[in-house]
């Protein structure tokens, strides 16, 4: 039962690293220079209501560090970055 509990903790924390990584993406199009996108109001409004839904989902579930680094930052996560390579070297695309 240990062991089970530690493995469902693993998969629900890699879970949430995830949820961040997508939310602090997300944010790189409201806020990041190299990402912004020209949105008017009511799509820039539904990409914050997904950050702040994912950073009160974080805190409701515990997981309070999560939230804060999310409620401070935004950025492109390595694994995300990996992605972005993968695509770009078979796509060519400019990164």
């Amino acid at each position: 039962l240990v062991e089970e509990n530690k493995d469902l903790h693993y998969l629900l924390d890699s879970a949430t690293d995830s949820f961040k990584s997508i939310t602090m993406a997300i944010n790189c199009l409201v806020y990041d220079d190299n990402y912004k996108l020209d949105l008017d109001k009511k799509r820039k409004n539904l990409l914050k209501a997904i950050d702040k839904y994912t950073i009160d989902k974080l805190e409701i579930y515990g997981f309070i560090k999560k939230a804060e680094e999310l409620s401070k930052t935004y950025g492109i996560s390595k694994g995300i970055q990996n992605e972005i390579s993968k695509l770009s070297k078979r796509l060519e695309l400019d990164i």
